[in-house]
């Protein structure tokens, strides 16, 4: 073939027909275009589409935004057919810090909203900003909510301030908002930006920027004294802009000196201002000031072939913590036994069932329940108290967890390395407008305050490596990643901060995985490129290689097209239907088939309401519908709601996206009846039947 495009190349005249007499042709039937004659159309938002003005100026920006994101990236890469790049090597990325200047003159101010610590007001301090803007409101935390002059205290926990703050400034709404509460020492700045966001999101009707100022967040020098909490912010700014298209967030941070104790000629100070004056551009959305330099953050590709040397142990006993139903630590566990033969101590989630009872839950929950796939695993492992040592509980309960590894080392020898491993996305998913403290903790807590537990408790044992499941959601964001972008974003940071020598930390950005071969989706690009637990094992051990890399994202496709594709602004008028009006059902590849029980029936109902047709079949395809990620997220919180079950979004968009499908998913997770509980419930109610109120509840 090569020859033959050499002599092409040169001019000579190929005969094709003799080339290609051997092979046999095909006719190939495609579907046809159906036009089914039924409008379903979606009234255009009233509001401006204020991506691009009359000039053209913000496209001009955006195509140079994502020229400057592209431009560590290496040369297009020929994907393979499920959309991978077909080298493994070319799966890895460094975050990386580049000194840039700012090119661009300031404007002048406009309206600003500054969030910032009563404390900061004295009148030295706020005359740093004058010169910046004429109109000034702050906002300050407090126990009551008032409004004097122009200093607002409100309650930073409260969403009913937020809203009172923004409805007395309806007559002057700002156009910036500077965030400060990140390194303040009263606020959890975290917890205080969510209701804030979601009151922005309400109301925001033109474009406003968000800039959410921190100290610490990330490490850009090396030398810095970081704070994985504060990165918490960047993960749910990236998603609030995405999930509300007229707010654009960025984050400036800066080094760990206070900004509010500067003078007005104090570079830091001069340039933050001047950086707040700079209109938003996709590829100064992080930002980083060090020293009176300037840097911006990019990711370069960083090519890892095969690798031989490895902090792994034959033999060696490692700990692997976190939700084992769903993260990827079965898969390390698997691969560590088979490869390494090694010894294992499992934390799992709260609730799993002990060893000694898993018999009689196989006995009682379907074989496609997470948990009964779980037990089965385990029990390929091998003898649990042999090959494994097992528990199940919080995480978070720093005495439980200490005992636990005691007696798991007791068992099966000093720890040699740690496998964090987390919930995945797929059951991490709520939208910014429906988080509440329980959502933010349910999605947190076991990444954030479990590796803050599980750093107390080994503290003093010689531990060769951790290895953190992080997630691209940490990177690119996600409709609905809000809580979970920003709990990543906190392990990739705790990544950073540890520094021992003697001790290798590791945060890995995984893309999506599908561990479970067993699944089969005929709509999701998503999960056609997905990785393979054997893909993830195998990155996992290229990446331990690397000790001096405590970061690494791993995509098989390319990340900066993602970068452009996730954070381009979009214009307003973009945003999803309300799905209030209802028309038919549209022409599909599969006929009606009405929903056969009560489970089937609220399932078509959620995806119904959500899509705006009526009526939804039982085979009907969720996104041949006209369904998307948005809309998926949706329609998980409202059944997981409904039903109580911990539906995973994979079930949407990997698994089976049919109302039979997610109905099937839902029958299994719910809790099930034993025979003995079943008959003693059929037993009371033979024995009631026929009794009046009173003696049936004498009888109970």
């Amino acid at each position: 073939m090569t020859a033959l495009a050499e002599l092409w190349v040169a001019g000579v005249t190929i005969d094709w027909q003799g080339f290609y007499q051997t092979e046999q042709r095909h006719r190939l039937p495609l579907p046809t275009y159906p036009f089914e004659r039924e409008s379903y159309w979606i009234a255009p938002d009233t509001a401006p589409a204020n991506a691009q003005n009359s000039s053209g100026q913000a496209s001009l920006t955006q195509r140079a935004s994502a020229q400057d994101e592209s431009a560590s990236a290496p040369a297009d890469l020929l994907m393979d057919s499920s959309g991978k790049a077909p080298d493994m090597a070319d799966w890895f990325y460094l975050p990386t810090w580049r000194r840039r200047p700012l090119t661009e003159p300031g404007t002048e101010g406009d309206r600003w909203l500054i969030f910032t610590e009563r404390s900061n007001l004295d009148p030295a301090q706020a005359y740093l900003w004058k010169p910046l803007v004429a109109d000034i409101v702050w906002a300050v935390p407090g126990t009551e909510f008032s409004f004097e002059g122009d200093v607002c205290t409100l309650r930073s926990g409260e969403v009913s301030d937020y809203q009172q703050l923004f409805e007395t400034l309806r007559d002057r709404p700002p156009t910036q908002l500077i965030y400060d509460w990140s390194r303040s020492s009263t606020v959890d700045a975290f917890r205080a930006l969510v209701p804030l966001a979601q009151v922005l999101g309400e109301q925001a009707k033109s474009e406003l920027t968000l800039n959410l100022v921190t100290s610490g967040a990330h490490c850009v020098t090396g030398r810095e004294t970081l704070s994985p909490e504060q990165a918490k912010l960047l993960g749910l700014g990236q998603v609030l802009t995405q999930e509300y298209p007229a707010i654009r967030c960025r984050q400036i941070d800066l080094a760990e000196q206070s900004l509010h104790h500067s003078t007005q000629h104090d570079p830091t100070i001069r340039k933050l201002h001047q950086e707040l004056r700079t209109p938003y551009r996709q590829d100064n959305r992080v930002v980083a000031y060090r020293h009176g330099q300037r840097w911006t953050m990019t990711y370069d590709p960083l090519p890892l072939p095969e690798q031989t040397l490895s902090r792994l142990q034959r033999g060696g006993t490692y700990l692997i913590v976190g939700d084992l139903v769903d993260g990827l630590g079965l898969t390390y566990a698997q691969a560590l036994v088979r490869d390494y033969g090694a010894k294992l101590i499992l934390v799992g989630r709260p609730g799993l069932p002990a060893a000694a009872d898993w018999e009689k839950w196989l006995a009682t929950h379907g074989p496609q329940h997470g948990v009964s796939r779980l037990i089965r695993q385990l029990q390929a492992l091998g003898s649990e108290g042999e090959t494994f040592f097992w528990a199940s509980g919080s995480l978070t309960d720093l005495d439980w967890l200490q005992s636990m590894v005691q007696q798991g080392t007791a068992q099966m020898g000093p720890i040699t390395g740690v496998f964090h491993a987390g919930v995945m996305g797929d059951r991490a998913s709520r939208l910014i407008g429906e988080l509440d403290k329980d959502g933010c903790d349910r999605i947190c807590r076991s990444k954030v305050e479990g590796i803050q537990a599980l750093q107390a408790v080994l503290e003093e044992q010689p531990i060769s490596f951790y290895v953190l499941q992080s997630s691209l959601a940490a990177i690119v964001g996600g409709v609905g990643f809000g809580a979970y972008a920003a709990a990543n974003g906190y392990l990739d940071a705790t990544a950073h901060q540890q520094t021992s020598e003697a001790t290798q930390w590791l945060s890995l950005n995984w893309d999506a995985c599908k561990l479970d071969e067993s699944e089969t989706v005929e709509t999701s690009e998503l999960i056609a490129a997905a990785l393979s637990a054997e893909e993830v094992w195998q990155t996992t051990l290229r990446a331990l290689a690397q000790p001096d890399c405590p970061q690494l994202v791993i995509t098989p496709r390319p990340l900066s097209s993602r970068l452009a594709a996730a954070f381009t602004p979009q214009p307003l008028a973009e945003q999803p239907p309300s799905g209030t009006t209802h028309y038919g059902r549209p022409v599909l590849s599969t006929p009606y088939v009405a929903p056969r029980n009560d489970i089937e029936q609220t399932v078509a109902q959620a995806m119904g309401d959500l899509l705006g047709i009526d009526p939804v079949g039982i085979d009907d395809n969720f996104f041949e519908l006209g369904g998307h990620s948005l809309l998926a997220i949706q329609a998980v919180t409202r059944l997981r709601e409904t039903f109580q079950v911990e539906l995973p979004m994979r079930a949407f968009l990997f698994e089976a996206p049919t109302v039979a499908g997610i109905a099937k998913i839902i029958e299994e997770n719910q809790p099930a009846l034993s025979a003995e509980t079943q008959s003693s419930l059929e037993s009371l109610l033979d024995q009631i039947e026929g009794m009046s109120p009173e003696e049936v509840e004498q009888k109970l």
